[in-house]
């Protein structure tokens, strides 16, 4: 086919059509732009435009941060932070206001989370140290609202109930789904191994003064020390901090090899501002470090309004439906915390895919997810509250009841037990999940232990 240039009345319409298109378009665009002040300064009329371009730049990366985060049904939860906050501000029912608490701390211990995650994705030791205090902020906030509050067992109920919900139901929920079609899923046996190792040895180190409470009687109390019930709390406590602090070193330092990232973790990307998640795609319109943490610090405070006003109506709201306070604080407190973290690890379980670009199974993340929480709990939150009782002269003790001793350790043998052989069927998994939906009823249907039936049990309150 001869080109345009072959017929030269054809290439003058050609060039003729393209002049007045673009004399259109510029008289468009001058029609469409708004008038300028010319009695502006050229460098302030830049400074201007600049200020306005970053607020709404600003603004924007917020609006994408909010978005990508949630699906609409829990992004919508985000509304009964306020209204839990004012009701409880303006002391309306008690039920109402532990409700509407509650719900509200479901979705912002997801935002709190995923910020820091985010956050803290390219740091190592300095991460995880963050991601163990502000992971969990949730759990924290409210055993701290709890001790300030002279409620130093019912912190102790609330960790110990995160504890029995990643060891029990999560573990089960996340082997039943893994395994569910399939003979049987394989995970990593050396992973897990080091990780039960670690979270058996935190757990023993807990008992401790639980087994020292029931078996030593008050008239062997003869020195300083023993008289001081205390004393054993608060040096466990300073030995689960070290082997916490020892612990990040050899995950993130010494020993990171076993321990890959996961691809899939939401991440700042260092080439833009924008948040990539791990596989490789950035979004450079995605929030700036300055707006993750703007993000993440309201949030916190949110969550910690929401934990003081949940705390200091638990027990009217327990009174008023007719259950037990240990029941509440057990079971139902809890999954505030763990609720999204756990809708997360379950979901990403199963895949099509049997491994990630790591090398490590979806299944094996999900027990070093569950693994991980347990194991924070154990060498970071408790032992921090017992020293934060210390430093505000409000004493908590390591000490618990021997229900929740009994059913604590029985948990930790049973995840310990089952992650050993490297592989899992769902039938398991059931049996988690209906271990942990037995010991809920249990404690529904037990009434709370007073200190005076303890004592007609004589058994000392350590």
């Amino acid at each position: 086919m001869p080109g345009a240039d072959s017929h030269p009345q054809l290439a003058a319409s050609i060039r003729a059509r393209r002049r007045a298109m673009a004399e259109g378009r510029a008289a468009a665009d001058d029609a469409e732009a708004p008038e300028r002040d010319e009695s502006i300064p050229p460098v302030a009329r830049t400074q201007s435009m600049f200020l306005r371009m970053r607020t709404e730049t600003h603004y924007q990366e917020i609006a994408t941060l909010l978005q990508e985060l949630y699906s609409s049904p829990t992004k919508a939860l985000l509304v009964f932070a306020p209204a839990g906050i004012a009701a409880g501000f303006l002391r309306l029912h008690v039920v109402a206001v532990f409700a509407l608490n509650f719900i509200a701390l479901v979705p912002l211990s997801a935002l709190v989370l995923y910020t820091i995650l985010a956050f803290t994705a390219d740091y190592a030791l300095l991460g995880g140290l963050l991601r163990a205090v502000f992971g969990n902020a949730t759990e924290l906030t409210l055993g701290m609202c709890a001790l300030l509050q002279g409620k130093a067992q019912l912190a102790q109920w609330i960790m110990i109930g995160s504890i029995l919900t990643y060891c029990l139901f999560v573990l089960g929920f996340s082997f039943l789904v893994a395994s569910y079609g399939k003979k049987k899923e394989p995970f990593s046996r050396t992973r897990t191994s080091i990780m039960s190792s670690l979270v058996m040895s935190g757990s023993i180190c807990l008992a401790i003064p639980t087994v020292i409470a029931m078996a030593v009687e008050e008239k062997h109390h003869a020195d300083k020390v023993n008289r001081d019930p205390l004393f054993l709390s608060r040096a466990t406590s300073l030995v689960q901090m070290f082997l916490f602090l020892a612990y990040l070193v050899f995950r993130f330092r010494t020993h990171n090899r076993i321990f890959p990232r996961n691809p899939n973790a939401p991440r700042l990307s260092r080439t833009s501002t924008g948040v990539s998640s791990g596989s490789g795609s950035s979004r450079g319109s995605g929030p700036s470090h300055v707006n993750m943490t703007l993000v993440g610090l309201g949030a916190l405070v949110l969550t910690a309004l929401c934990s003081y006003y949940l705390v200091r109506s638990l027990a009217g709201a327990t009174k008023a439906l007719g259950v037990s306070e240990s029941f509440a604080a057990l079971v139902v407190v809890p999954q505030a915390g763990s609720l999204m973290k756990a809708v997360t690890i379950i979901r990403h379980t199963r895949s099509s895919a049997d491994a990630l670009p790591s090398g490590m199974g979806r299944l094996d993340f999900a027990i070093r997810s569950i693994m991980t929480n347990v194991f924070d709990t154990e060498l970071f939150i408790l032992p921090m509250l017992v020293l934060l009782g210390w430093a505000v002269g409000e004493p908590m003790k390591l000490s618990f009841g021997l229900f929740e001793a009994v059913i604590f350790l029985m948990a930790i043998l049973t995840m310990t037990y089952l992650v050993q052989h490297g592989k899992t069927t769902y039938f398991e998994g059931t049996m988690l999940m209906g271990t942990y939906l037995s010991i809920a009823i249990a404690l529904y249907v037990r009434p709370d232990v007073t200190k005076t039936s303890l004592s007609a049990l004589g058994i000392r309150r350590f």
